[in-house]
């Protein structure tokens, strides 16, 4: 069975709706550019870079290959630094965002959820992020 616990370390970062713009002022769509938040952009790189680095250790203790493909489910724990109220679900997509191309494919084979969390932590904000994969789930 795969496994994978690691922490992403500063505050965890909210997911933000991409930002549009247009540089021709039409409505009907052309033309229009989109962008990803640059916060969320940095969040997913700390995110991938975190993941990376626990995948190598991960890889050196076991002698195995990570395998990206499967079904997986995640469990988060989420330290935040302040009490200011905050969605759990768009820190969930930000981190989801971040393991994308590094321990799976892609979001869409995530298909469980593992015990986690929410809770204050002044002085060490972070994400701590258990990664499994789920065995004959909905494989056939």
């Amino acid at each position: 069975m795969q496994r994978l616990n690691f922490v992403v370390p500063g505050p965890p970062v909210a997911w933000h709706r991409p930002e549009q713009t247009s540089r021709t002022g039409r409505i009907d769509g052309r033309g229009v550019r989109t962008y990803k938040n640059a916060d969320d952009r940095r969040y997913q790189k700390v995110v991938a870079t975190s993941a990376i680095a626990a995948l190598r250790i991960w890889s050196a203790l076991t002698k195995e290959r990570w395998d990206a493909t499967g079904e997986w489910a995640i469990g988060l724990s989420i330290y935040v630094h302040d009490r200011r109220r905050r969605d759990i679900d768009r820190i969930t997509n930000n981190v989801l965002d971040g393991l994308i191309g590094t321990v799976y494919d892609d979001d869409s084979q995530v298909c469980g959820w593992l015990p986690g969390g929410k809770w204050l932590d002044r002085k060490n904000p972070r994400c701590i992020v258990i990664v499994e994969r789920i065995e004959g789930h909905m494989s056939e």
